[in-house]
């Protein structure tokens, strides 16, 4: 059988691209397998984060005596995340407090801790993320981390801070307030002898009490 050069230069041109095409095809697969990485963005902490924002603000301590106070702050992010940790800033070192996380709306309790008061000069967190123990939350829906201001095994009277936003004459209404991705909706009391949902809403835009804190990272951009 006689092969033309026609031919002959056709099945040629087919052998030398036969490589180009299979390491194209390989490639193509492993980009088809490759799955992008979550995405998280930077670490925000809201109460921490507004207080070094606005250096004006004062850290006062009190005291309360016969049922402990559970404090708590309702907040609500602008993008879906990870709470990544529950922070606390007694007055006390070295005592160990609870703080929780609690769905807003079912009163659920999602997450619950003892935090070691280290540091009274600013906040001690627990840190979710390295325990594996993150909590995804939803945009734009409320949640409530609070602090129970009675330490482990502490007799009263129980110290706590309560923060204020001085102003000419008298403190300044600063709830609610925005911090990156972060809002302060407002703010949440109850009494009781055990860590409780702090179901009673404080009135009063101008302080904080607690206090208590999250750590937070967005899942989207």
């Amino acid at each position: 059988m006689t092969i033309n050069f026609k031919t002959q230069l056709i099945m040629k041109t087919k052998f030398l691209l036969l490589p180009l095409l299979f390491a194209l095809s390989f490639t193509s697969c492993k980009k088809d397998k490759v799955k992008a990485l979550p995405y998280y963005g930077p670490l925000e902490r809201l109460v921490a984060d507004y207080i070094a924002a606005n250096p004006s603000v004062t850290i006062n301590t009190t005291t309360t005596i016969d049922l402990p106070l559970e404090y708590g702050i309702v907040f609500q992010s602008s993008k879906k995340g990870i709470i990544t940790g529950l922070g606390v800033r007694m007055p006390l070192a070295g005592e160990k407090y609870t703080v929780s996380l609690w769905d807003y709306d079912t009163k659920q309790l999602l997450k619950q801790y003892e935090v070691n008061n280290i540091i009274t000069s600013g906040f001690n967190y627990i840190d979710m993320e390295v325990r594996s123990e993150t909590i995804a939350i939803a945009a734009n829906k409320k949640y409530v981390a609070s602090v129970f201001v009675k330490a482990a095994g502490q007799p009263q009277p129980w110290p706590y801070y309560y923060m204020l936003k001085p102003g000419a004459g008298s403190a300044l209404n600063y709830i609610p307030f925005t911090r990156g991705s972060l809002t302060c909706v407002g703010t949440q009391f109850t009494r009781n002898a055990t860590p409780s949902f702090p179901d009673q809403q404080v009135l009063h835009a101008d302080i904080m009490n607690g206090l208590c804190d999250i750590s937070f990272k967005a899942t989207e951009k």
